[in-house]
């Protein structure tokens, strides 16, 4: 069974009932599913080859893990990146890993300016319009490379 599955069960048995909680916000599963598609479709449309892989940068929150599942949903691999972090080791990471898509967070943006520079194998930075629960911008740029994965 994929990541997804185990979450899509919840979504069929109920969807209706509570699939996140953080303060007084809650997210169904039927919400989290739909955004998760939203993620999910979005990823596809870039025509990023099966495995890419997908950062996302967030405190704990829980449309980060809506982006999560939808790059899963998307047969993309996960690289997570821890926000306290140094600005530094957030650099290494992406780059070690050949990051291709970074996800963030709103309050993150200052430091994915910095980033971008530093990272010249991630051909799309975005945090997407994906929900109003999670207010973003996006940048995108495209990548050259001398050989395909």
């Amino acid at each position: 069974m994929a990541m997804a599955d185990f979450f899509d069960r919840g979504y069929a048995l109920n969807p209706q009932a509570t699939a996140y909680i953080m303060g007084d916000e809650r997210w169904s599963f039927e919400e989290a599913y739909a955004t998760s598609c939203q993620v999910a479709h979005a990823l596809l449309g870039l025509g990023l080859p099966a495995e890419s892989k997908v950062a996302v940068l967030s405190a704990n929150h829980p449309v980060s893990w809506m982006c999560v599942l939808g790059l899963w949903r998307a047969a993309l691999a996960w690289v997570p990146v821890n926000p306290r972090s140094s600005d530094e080791d957030q650099q290494a990471l992406l780059n070690e890993f050949d990051v291709d898509v970074l996800f963030f967070q709103k309050a993150f943006a200052p430091l994915v300016d910095k980033l971008r520079g530093a990272c010249p194998n991630i051909s799309t930075l975005s945090s997407g319009s994906i929900t109003s629960r999670w207010p973003s911008r996006s940048f995108r740029r495209t990548r050259t490379r001398a050989s395909p994965r």
